[in-house]
C-alpha cells in the first residue's frame, strides 16, 4: 500500500512546478524591501519570507512584535488578533515552543514559518482543505483526514454562508473517518502531523524547500476543492 508520504511525493513531483507558477498573493509595501526585478508573485513572496526571517533573527523583542503584526495581519490577512495574543506568539516563537492546541494556527504558524523557516510552514484554511481534497480526488490508499480551520473562501469553505468544500457533509472530517475509513488525527496533533508530512515529502522532491509544498497547497486549494466537489456530484 502506498503510504501518505509516498502518495504526496508522487503527486507533487508531477504538479508542484505548475502549481507554484499559479501562486497569487500580493505582498505589502515594506520599507527596506524591494522584490527582485521581474519577479513572479511566488518569487516576491519567497524573497519577502527570507527578508523578514533575517530581520527577525537580528531584531529585539519590540521589533519582533512589529514583524509579527506585519506577518500575521498585514501580509497574512488575519486581523482579529489582540496585541496580547500577538505578543504571546512572539514569546513562544522566540523559544521555539509551539502553542499546545490548533486554535490560532493560521496566525501562529505564519510567524513560526518566518522565525524558523527551515522547520515550520503555514497551516491555514486553504492548506487544510487542499490536503484532503487532493487525497479524495486522487484516490490515496492510506488517506488521513486533516482537521479544518475556519475560512471565508466560497470554494474552499466559508463558515459564514456554509458554502464550499469543507462545509459539505461528505467532506467533513467525521464523515471521511466514519464512512470512508480515513485515519483521523487528534485536533491537537494536526499541525505536527502536517509538519512531519511536509518535511518527509520535501526530502523526496528536487525542490528541497518546505515552504514550496505549503505554497502549492495554498495556491491550488480552490482548484482541488472544486475538483473534489465536481467528482462527488458526478458519482
Amino acid at each position: 500500500m502506498v503510504t501518505l508520504i509516498e502518495f504526496f511525493t508522487d503527486f507533487l513531483r508531477q504538479k508542484i512546478e505548475t502549481g507554484l507558477a499559479e501562486y497569487k498573493w500580493k505582498i505589502p509595501h515594506l520599507d527596506g524591501f524591494v522584490a527582485p526585478e521581474g519577479a513572479t508573485l511566488y518569487d516576491a513572496n519567497v524573497a519577502l519570507k527570507h527578508h523578514l526571517s533575517a530581520k527577525w533573527k537580528a531584531a529585539g523583542e519590540k521589533e519582533r512584535v512589529a514583524i509579527a503584526n506585519l506577518v500575521i495581519a498585514q501580509w497574512g490577512g488575519v486581523r482579529g488578533n489582540k496585541q496580547d495574543r500577538i505578543k504571546k506568539y512572539v514569546e513562544l516563537a522566540q523559544g521555539d515552543t509551539l502553542p499546545p492546541s490548533l486554535y490560532g494556527v493560521a496566525s501562529y504558524s505564519k510567524l513560526f514559518a518566518i522565525a524558523h523557516m527551515d522547520k515550520y510552514v503555514i497551516y491555514d484554511a486553504r492548506v487544510a482543505a487542499c490536503l484532503n481534497a487532493i487525497q479524495y480526488v486522487n484516490g490515496c490508499q492510506a488517506p488521513v483526514a486533516f482537521n479544518y480551520i475556519p475560512g471565508r473562501n466560497n470554494a474552499v469553505g466559508n463558515v459564514t454562508n456554509k458554502r464550499g468544500f469543507t462545509q459539505q457533509e461528505s467532506f467533513k472530517v467525521r464523515t471521511l473517518a466514519k464512512e470512508r475509513g480515513w485515519q483521523r488525527i487528534k485536533r491537537a496533533d494536526t499541525y505536527s502531523k502536517y509538519l512531519e508530512l511536509v518535511h518527509a515529502v520535501s526530502k523526496n522532491l528536487d525542490r528541497g524547500n518546505i515552504y514550496d509544498i505549503e505554497m502549492y497547497l495554498f495556491s491550488m486549494a480552490e482548484t482541488h476543492c472544486n475538483e473534489a466537489m465536481g467528482l462527488l456530484e458526478s458519482n
